[in-house]
């Protein structure tokens, strides 16, 4: 124990640096690959000097739409953001952290507007968002659709449920209103706060310290409520489909 307690975020970085290195490494290819792809790959990592970091080479993100065939059951269906790393999307945190939040929790969400009251969709639903540094990734998700309303939930979760949200964020009271509701849930959140220590080792070691609980909350409980749409800072939007029979 003692010897953990020693242990700071440069020294794991050295270590990685100092090992996670081309010579050091062991490379497995297996899949319907051509020897091409293979040749590829090794004289990528042979052009890598001996001690410097392995960096992998992120691809421009692109619009797609994947299907997958399930047995039977509703389908599932989810809508994906392609957004700006932690340096750009940092500055926009607490619009980011609140947009989502009004977007997906509790009775007087945009989703729960649309998706439940409006549409009668479903009655499941998340959002949530991953920051990374080259990138970030924001899944809207709706739980057991009805496989001939796939269409209609694609729909409404990449723009009718955004158009509900801009509508709502111009009711007088909303946003006062929902900013007392995230000060309860914040509240619930001080009785289990295994999750957000989870949160904070992982983030410390993909970007130095971050920022603790209850900083975050203040920087959302700050932030401009008003109107912010993610679409606008997405280089793409795509989606996947779990549904019975394609």
């Amino acid at each position: 124990m003692e010897s953990i307690r020693k242990v700071t975020l440069e020294d794991f970085i050295n270590f990685k640096d100092e090992l996670f290195t081309a010579p050091n490494m062991v490379v497995g290819i297996s899949g319907p690959v051509s020897n091409e792809d293979v040749k590829t790959v090794i004289k990528a990592l042979e052009g890598i000097p001996p001690g410097r970091r392995v960096h992998p080479p992120y691809p421009e993100a692109v619009s797609s739409k994947i299907v997958e065939e399930i047995p039977d059951g509703p389908a599932q269906v989810a809508v994906t953001l392609t957004l700006p790393g932690y340096e750009v999307l940092s500055k926009r945190m607490g619009e980011v952290r609140a947009a989502l939040f009004n977007l997906s929790n509790g009775a007087t969400s945009a989703m729960y507007r649309v998706l439940r009251l409006d549409l009668s969709l479903v009655y499941s639903y998340t959002a949530s968002l991953t920051v990374y540094k080259p990138y970030s990734i924001a899944v809207l998700v709706a739980f057991d659709v009805d496989p001939s309303r796939v269409d209609e939930a694609i729909d409404a979760l990449s723009g009718r449920v955004w158009e509900g949200l801009a509508r709502l964020v111009e009711q007088p009271g909303y946003i006062e209103g929902r900013r007392r509701f995230l000060r309860y849930l914040a509240r619930l959140d001080r009785v289990q706060m295994m999750d957000n220590a989870a949160s904070l080792a992982s983030s410390a070691l993909v970007r130095g310290r971050p920022k603790g609980y209850h900083e975050r909350l203040e920087e959302v409980l700050r932030a401009d409520w008003s109107f912010f749409d993610l679409r606008s800072l997405a280089s793409a939007l795509s989606t996947a489909i779990l549904s019975p029979g394609g």
